[in-house]
């Protein structure tokens, strides 16, 4: 471990060396009639905090070669070797990905090659949640996208737009929410085919409305159905219902605000119509593009939520202890201890060690041990002999470990089996583990096939707006 921190020491801190070197050395964007500007508050942060991760692996670094403590109490330093990368990441797209404008053309820079665009190729500007910004050609293709915040590229889309009205017959179409912002570049055939679909979703809008409802009952299905595997895998119906239930409600308001949405718009003109849902009509150009993104959407945040169980899940796996690995020990009983309100018995010997009976366990303990054990009679426990505690109170200080097996006067009352039917019914990492990858796998299975199915179909799009 402790070659492996001094190694990615010197590789991280010559990185940053080096993208410093190359930030002095790129482009000049003066160049430019105007371009993207990295936000001077986020460049601060990062290397604020690529700072403070380098300094705390420096010193763990050396506190490991100086032994002050054992290298195995360094691996969590692993995060702070992640951490630097990620950073470094940031700060490459910080530095190096920007756009710049000249002569009716967009030149995209990225870390490793520029991109010419020119401007009349652009035909739809869409911004997401003040973050991001895509800029689409007529066929709805992605031609390049630039981060909104956190590089200031709202100068660069309201140039564009300018230009685009100046030196062409387009008007700009715009379309604006809570959640994104769309600029439609159209000229007189793209409103005459708007105004036409527009009219058509009017007509049969009880059709879409219905279609609507469908889709999002068959997701709302589907997702219920992975929270009942869930409740089974994890034996427990009220885990299940514990995340199904919030999804549903949440479902169930997001669809109800959705419908009297769609309701409310019909009140606006056919040409908002046909340009806010023209993805509903076959041969539209991007329609099965779209779909494509909105099955991604869904299936990468459902992989992002199992995944994020499944982390937790291997965090916090636990397997038994091995039959081999325990001890017997017998002592003359000195006291034993039942609280009903914390689950919990304890036995304590002569030796003043506090036995504790696993929580897991509680119901597979034999209680006629209460009545039957006397002190000064002779118990034998099975132990963990290298799992010892010592619990810290207000009022007392003590050594605990806990049993798994209990044996007295010739009578078990407690046995390894009955240890291992109670872990087992406790502890579920494994299937759960198991369950939460096959769930995203499924996902990614998902994304793929959607990919290549509504790919296909791509070439039965003729009409491009």
């Amino acid at each position: 471990m402790d070659i492996f921190l001094l190694i990615s020491s010197i590789v991280l801190v010559l990185l940053y060396t080096l993208i410093i070197i190359a930030k002095h050395k790129k482009p000049n964007k003066h160049f430019y009639e105007i371009s993207t500007k990295p936000s001077i508050l986020y460049n601060i942060l990062l290397n604020f905090l690529y700072g403070c991760n380098m300094l705390l692996l420096i010193i763990f670094v050396i506190a490991s070669f100086s032994k002050v403590m054992p290298t195995e109490e360094f691996s969590f330093t692993i995060g702070f070797v992640v951490s630097c990368v990620i950073i470094l990441v940031l700060l490459c797209c910080n530095y190096f990905v920007y756009a710049g404008i000249k002569e009716n053309k967009v030149y995209v820079h990225t870390v490793f090659k520029t991109k010419i665009i020119p401007i009349g190729d652009i035909k739809h500007i869409k911004e997401v949640l003040h973050f991001s910004i895509k800029f689409y050609d007529i066929n709805h293709k992605t031609l390049f996208v630039l981060g909104s915040d956190f590089f200031k590229s709202g100068d660069v889309v309201l140039f564009i737009k300018n230009k685009k009205q100046e030196e062409t017959d387009y008007v700009c179409n715009i379309i604006e929410n809570k959640v994104y912002s769309e600029y439609n570049f159209l000229d007189s055939n793209d409103e005459k085919r708007l105004i036409s679909l527009g009219q058509e979703y009017r007509n049969n809008f009880e059709k879409f409305r219905k279609q609507y409802i469908i889709i999002n009952l068959i997701v709302a299905l589907l997702v219920v159905l992975i929270f009942c595997g869930l409740s089974i895998v994890a034996k427990s119906v009220v885990y299940g219902l514990c995340f199904a239930l919030p999804f549903i409600i949440i479902d169930f308001i997001l669809v109800r605000r959705k419908l009297k949405q769609m309701a409310a718009e019909l009140n606006k003109d056919d040409k908002f119509l046909g340009l806010k849902y023209r993805f509903r009509f076959k041969n539209i150009k991007g329609e099965h593009k779209n779909i494509i993104h909105k099955i991604t959407n869904y299936c990468v945040l459902g992989i992002i939520v199992t995944g994020v169980f499944a982390s937790f899940t291997a965090m916090f796996r636990n397997t038994p202890y091995d039959y081999e690995d325990l001890t017997t020990i017998t002592y003359e009983m000195k006291s034993f201890e039942k609280k009903e309100n914390r689950n919990r018995f304890s036995i304590t010997f002569n030796n003043n060690i506090e036995y504790d009976l696993p929580a897991f366990n509680v119901k597979n303990f034999d209680y006629s041990f209460i009545d039957e054990v006397e002190e000064g009679d002779l118990v034998t426990l099975l132990i963990k002999e290298s799992n010892y505690k010592v619990h810290i109170g207000k009022d007392d200080i003590y050594t605990y470990t806990y049993f798994y097996g209990v044996n007295a006067n010739g009578k078990d009352y407690f046995t390894y089996d009955d240890y291992i039917k109670g872990f087992n019914d406790f502890y579920v990492g494994d299937d759960m583990l198991y369950y939460e990858l096959g769930v995203s796998i499924a996902l990614g299975l998902i994304i793929l096939v959607s990919y290549i199915v509504f790919k296909s179909k791509e070439k039965n799009e003729t009409v491009g707006i």
